[in-house]
């Protein structure tokens, strides 16, 4: 049929035309097929490849026009054979640089500060029968008897049980709040009793020390020296990759783990920062962390909520 309709064009302009737009359209083909696998690649395990692609102006350039629902929707297949449990922090090929710091300040971890942080962390244990999996992330305490986490820590899970300082006996743990967007659950803990965290009155700047606190690996209690690296609008995906989102975070020079989901970043003073949330795919020694101004909304919400929420489904 096409054969006998281009025939029917004669040899004039009509069959030139029809010969650009089949050019135009193999082009767009192989430059779609490009960016697909280029996304694919930098979302897998880092390597020499993938820093080639992020470095490619073809490619970046194609990404930077691509539509949100682009993204997402090949975001579902890459899910699919992806066993990284943190969330995607930036959507597409380029990523921001990490802004180069001095080492973190190592005598914060064995500080009087990071270890009085014990009393208001928790880990938090969440079972999903459902996908046949067993959750484990940190969490800080925001009142005597409430908890924040990320959303990823709990999401699709049945029961959650909370342990205050991660030596405590475990208590149940009721979801009054679950985020999917920004990566936020609040738990309503009975009896929990634990010391309140302050917020941060002002955001920390570059250069500026911290501490990650939490249960990395589901182990013991951990506390971790930082270096604020920047605070930036990081333009990602909701923790379902489904939604295209932007949080403000902090990207840090510090080393973070599964686990260490959930966990509060604090200021020299023990007053929250942030809460980590993701570490870098690119830097073993860098993560990054919700600020305190793009989770305070939820945390004012999740306070004041006492019924059941849904966790939504599993990851």
């Amino acid at each position: 049929m096409g054969a006998r309709a281009r025939a029917g064009m004669g040899s004039g302009s009509m069959r030139a035309a029809d010969s650009l737009g089949g050019s135009v359209l193999s082009g767009i083909s192989v430059l779609l097929v490009a960016w697909f696998l280029a996304v694919a690649l930098v979302a897998g395990t880092p390597s020499a490849l993938t820093q080639k692609v992020r470095d490619s102006f073809l490619l970046t350039e194609l990404d930077s026009v691509m539509p949100a629902q682009g993204r997402t929707l090949f975001s579902a297949l890459r899910n699919t054979f992806d066993e990284n449990f943190f969330p995607q922090v930036f959507a597409g090929i380029a990523t921001p640089e990490l802004v180069p710091v001095a080492p973190p300040d190592g005598t914060l971890a064995g500080s009087a500060v990071a270890q009085g942080a014990r009393d208001s962390v928790v880990e938090v244990f969440g079972d999903a029968p459902r996908c046949k999996v067993t959750l484990t992330g940190s969490g800080f305490a925001i009142g005597k008897d409430t908890v924040m986490t990320n959303a990823h820590v709990v999401a699709g899970t049945d029961r959650v049980t909370v342990r205050l300082g991660g030596t405590e006996r475990e208590r149940r743990a009721t979801v009054v709040l679950f985020d999917p967007r920004t990566d936020v659950a609040v738990l309503k803990v009975d009896n929990l009793d634990a010391d309140v965290l302050e917020f941060a009155s002002k955001p920390a700047s570059r250069g500026d020390d911290a501490i990650v606190i939490g249960f990395p690996g589901g182990g013991a209690f951990t506390a971790g020296a930082a270096r604020i690296r920047d605070i930036q609008d990081a333009r990602g995906a909701d923790i379902y990759d489904k939604t295209s989102v932007v949080r403000e975070i902090y990207s840090l020079r510090a080393r973070v783990r599964p686990g260490n989901s959930g966990g509060p970043l604090l200021d020299q003073r023990g007053r929250v920062l942030g809460m980590i949330f993701a570490a870098s795919v690119d830097d073993p020694a860098s993560g990054y962390a919700l600020t305190a101004s793009s989770i305070a909304k939820d945390a004012v919400n999740g306070s004041r909520a006492t019924a059941p929420v849904s966790t939504g489904r599993c990851l």
